[in-house]
């Protein structure tokens, strides 16, 4: 079954969303359990938590503003796992 979730904000494009573990680390103990969703003209960072996978919940919205300061990118386009696994 496949859920809807709403979104805290207009206008933010969601784009190109990605895991917080590789397909690489199948055979770990890290769980696939949440999805990293880029809004590409808001600069947001939106953390899912999909555990349960009926039930999905924001667990955070990094602003565009932390994530300039935290990194210096703005307009994230498409999420990647780092070498590793996670």
């Amino acid at each position: 079954m496949v859920e809807r979730l709403p979104m805290p904000n207009v206008g933010d494009e969601l784009h190109h969303f990605g895991w917080n573990a590789c397909s690489s680390a199948c055979h770990s103990d890290i769980a696939r359990d949440t999805l990293i969703i880029p809004g590409f003209r808001s600069s947001r960072l939106h953390i899912v938590d999909v555990s349960d996978p009926r039930r999905p919940q924001i667990r955070k919205v990094i602003e565009a503003d932390e994530l300039a300061k935290g990194c210096g990118y703005s307009g994230p386009h498409t999420v990647h796992c780092m070498p590793g696994g996670s």
